[in-house]
């Protein structure tokens, strides 16, 4: 038996990871070139992070910041590049891609 960390790893581009974002209806995160599904949460983690979402939305009502849910992914560039937090805040002029 091959040890797992001994196995051949297939190098996943960008562009695959991106082509699976469009083709399922799953999230997934891209670290160093693997793919990685994104599980589901349990109800008190869902009612947790509903939560901190309405609190934040309501909180930046009128000023140059806005909440996002776990459904916007955010492009991190010290880390590989993009990530779906449970919720997140962006302020100023925003830009977005169209992974």
């Amino acid at each position: 038996m091959v040890a797992k960390s001994n196995e051949p790893r297939h190098f996943f581009t960008q562009e695959e990871y991106f082509a699976l974002e469009h083709a399922g209806d799953g999230r997934y995160e891209y670290w160093d070139g693997d793919i990685v599904c994104m599980t589901g949460g349990s109800r008190a983690h869902g009612r947790i992070v509903g939560n901190v979402f309405y609190w934040l939305s309501a909180g930046l009502i009128g000023g140059a910041c806005q909440a996002f849910t776990g459904d916007t992914a955010i492009k991190t560039p010290t880390v590989p590049p993009y990530r779906y937090p449970d919720t997140s805040v962006g302020c100023g002029d925003l830009k977005f891609e169209n992974i």
